[in-house]
């Protein structure tokens, strides 16, 4: 099985903004069934708000973790939760000034985590201008050592990421985990949150 290769990781920015985003819905997730419920014993009111954390953390995670990899001579667009494969032998050219775009004879592609901005008409992201030159790089290597797919599998395939999805229940374990310690802990955080007892 050929080894993955890195040729554009995650997004330090994306990474950073998936962090924030999933602490902020772990405050709500703890201050407002707190409030709903009045530091409550019930675990109806934490619930809910705990697995649309999970949810959110779980989504921001696939976000986080978006990148552009290659798997022998397949090139591999991971996208929230869609991975695009893309052979080699298919790929015209890699374009990096506004965005990185991918163009095929069936197409262009590209990936959420380096997606076209309006910055970028102005400013071209040295980054992704790297990151097409490291693909290009690849591509060229690719076919000069023979990586090729065979004539019946030159195709474009796009499927859901497996990997990923298949985190789903260890995300909602958690979330309900999470649920049960907010609710356990509401009398001692009450107060200093500012939700009566």
């Amino acid at each position: 099985m050929a080894r993955k290769v890195p040729l554009a990781g995650p997004r330090v920015s994306l990474f950073v903004g998936s962090v924030l985003a999933t602490l902020i819905f772990a405050f709500i997730a703890t201050v407002v069934p707190m409030s709903e419920a009045g530091a409550s014993r019930s675990f109806d009111p934490y619930i809910g708000y705990a697995i649309l954390f999970g949810a959110v953390a779980w989504l921001m995670g696939a976000l986080a973790t978006s990148r552009i990899q290659a798997d022998g001579g397949t090139l591999e667009l991971l996208s929230l939760l869609v991975v695009t494969r893309i052979p080699a032998d298919l790929i015209d050219e890699v374009a990096g000034s506004n965005g990185v775009i991918v163009s095929t004879p069936k197409g262009d592609y590209g990936t959420i985590a380096y997606g076209a901005s309006v910055l970028q008409i102005f400013a071209s992201s040295k980054s992704f201008m790297r990151a097409s030159r490291r693909i290009n790089a690849w591509k060229i290597g690719a076919t000069a050592e023979g990586m090729v797919i065979p004539k019946e599998d030159l195709c474009i395939r796009r499927a859901v990421r497996m990997s990923w999805v298949c985190t789903l229940p260890l995300f909602m374990a958690a979330a309900v985990a999470y649920a049960a310690l907010v609710r356990e802990m509401a009398p001692f955080l009450g107060p200093y949150l500012g939700v009566p007892n």
